[in-house]
């Protein structure tokens, strides 16, 4: 499967608050160890954290550009 099928598959899959299906998880996530769905989560969080920090850089670029000094 190729990532943009696999993406297709996760969203034809989530509920419309995000969430996946109860069945989806139950014949999917199920088959995976507790490992490799640890593994998934860590991996997703730090996906995550990763799009927080561009998003508070962008923030920051555009207050530094209109002369505003950002500490934290």
């Amino acid at each position: 499967m190729k990532p943009k099928e696999f993406i297709n598959y996760i969203r034809n899959n989530s509920n419309k608050n995000g969430t996946l299906k109860s069945l989806f998880v139950t014949h999917y996530l199920s088959k995976f160890t507790d490992e490799e769905l640890e593994g998934f989560s860590k991996s997703l969080h730090a996906i995550i954290s990763s799009r927080q920090q561009v998003i508070v850089d962008e923030k920051i670029a555009f207050l530094s550009s209109l002369g505003y000094k950002v500490t934290k």
